[in-house]
C-alpha cells in the first residue's frame, strides 16, 4: 500500500482545497448566490485541485505499480452509454417521485418561466409562451447529454484524476468495499466547506446535517459506480464523463420540472435517488456492458489477507 503517496495526495488536496475556499470566501471572491461566469470558472478551477494534487504526488512519490491511467476514452460507444444510462437513471428517479406523489411535475415549467421576465413581458405572441416549455422539455435530454459528456466532463476530469485515478488504486489492497467507502468519505469531507458556504448563503444551516448524510451516502454509492468504471476501463475520462453526466442532469431541467422538494426523498441525492445509485453500484455492467475491460485489478483473497494483518 502506497502510504507515502496517499499522505502526500491527501495533504495537498485538503490543504489547498480548504485554504483556497476559506481564503477566497474571506476575500469575498466566493459568492454562492452568484451566477456570474467568473464564479463558475472559479468553482471549476477549484474542482481541479485533486487532479493537480495527484500529478504532484506522482512526482514526489513515484510508484511504478500505479501509473496514471489514460485521459481520453478509448471506447466511444461506452462513453455515450455512460451518459445515456445516467439520463435513464434520472428518468427512473423522477418517475418514482411523480408516481408516488412525493412531488408532481409542472409540465408548463411555470417556476422557470416566471424567472425569465424578458420572455414573458416582451413576447407579443401568447402562443410562444405556451409552446416554449415543451420545446425546452424536448431539447433538454439531448442538450444535457451532450453537455454532460463534454463541458461538465472536462470540469469533472480534475476531480476524477485525483479521487479515482490516483487514490483508488492505492486503496484497493484494503478490498473493494473498504476502498470505495473510504474514497467516498474523503470526497465528501473535502466538499464540506462548499456545502457549508452554500447553506450559510441560504440561511438554512439547520438543514445541513441531513444533506451531509445524504451527500455522504451518494458519494459512497455513486462513487462506487465511478470506481467500477475506473477499475474496469483504467480510463479516467470515462469516470469523468459519468460524473459530468450526473452534474449535467442535476443542474438541468429536472429541478424546474419538479420544483416542489420534499426532503429527504426528492433530488438527485434523495432517498429515492440513493436506491437507484445503489442498484447501479451493484450492477456496474449497466454502464459498460457485460464484458470486462482490462483495468485496475480487483483485490485478490491473498491481497485481502495481507491487508488484514
Amino acid at each position: 500500500m502506497d502510504k507515502k503517496g496517499i499522505a502526500i495526495f491527501l495533504g495537498i488536496t485538503f490543504a489547498a482545497g480548504y485554504g483556497l475556499e476559506i481564503g477566497l470566501h474571506l476575500m469575498g471572491l466566493i459568492d454562492m448566490g452568484s451566477r456570474s461566469l467568473f464564479h463558475f470558472l472559479m468553482l471549476g478551477g477549484f474542482m481541479c485541485i485533486p487532479g493537480v494534487a495527484a500529478l504532484l504526488a506522482a512526482q514526489m512519490a513515484p510508484n511504478a505499480q500505479h501509473p496514471l491511467p489514460g485521459l481520453w476514452p478509448e471506447y466511444a460507444d461506452k462513453a455515450i452509454r455512460v451518459g445515456v444510462v445516467t439520463f435513464i437513471a434520472f428518468v427512473v428517479i423522477y418517475a418514482v417521485i411523480g408516481i408516488t406523489g412525493v412531488s408532481s411535475p409542472q409540465w408548463d415549467l411555470a417556476v422557470l418561466m416566471n424567472k425569465v421576465p424578458k420572455l414573458t413581458e416582451q413576447s407579443e405572441n401568447p402562443a410562444v409562451l405556451k409552446v416554449a416549455p415543451y420545446i425546452l422539455l424536448a431539447v433538454s435530454p439531448f442538450l444535457s447529454l451532450v453537455l454532460g459528456l463534454t463541458l461538465f466532463a472536462v470540469v469533472a476530469l480534475g476531480s476524477e484524476l485525483g479521487w479515482r485515478a490516483y487514490l483508488l488504486p492505492r486503496l484497493m489492497p484494503l478490498g473493494k468495499v473498504p476502498a470505495y467507502t473510504i474514497a467516498g468519505a474523503l470526497w465528501t469531507l473535502w466538499l464540506m466547506p462548499l456545502v457549508y458556504l452554500g447553506f450559510q448563503y441560504g440561511a438554512r444551516l439547520d438543514a445541513m446535517p441531513l444533506f451531509t448524510v445524504q451527500l455522504l451516502a451518494w458519494a459512497i454509492l455513486f462513487g462506487a459506480s465511478l470506481a467500477e468504471i475506473m477499475r474496469r476501463t483504467n480510463n479516467v475520462g470515462m469516470a469523468a464523463m459519468a460524473l459530468g453526466s450526473f452534474v449535467s442532469q442535476t443542474f438541468g431541467l429536472w429541478g424546474h420540472l419538479f420544483p416542489v422538494t420534499a426532503p429527504p426523498w426528492t433530488g438527485s441525492i434523495g432517498v429515492i435517488a440513493l436506491v437507484v445509485w445503489l442498484l447501479l453500484a451493484r450492477y456496474p455492467q449497466c454502464y459498460l456492458g457485460k464484458e470486462e475491460i482490462a483495468g485496475i485489478a480487483a483485490p485478490t483473497a491473498k491481497m485481502d489477507s495481507k491487508a488484514s494483518i
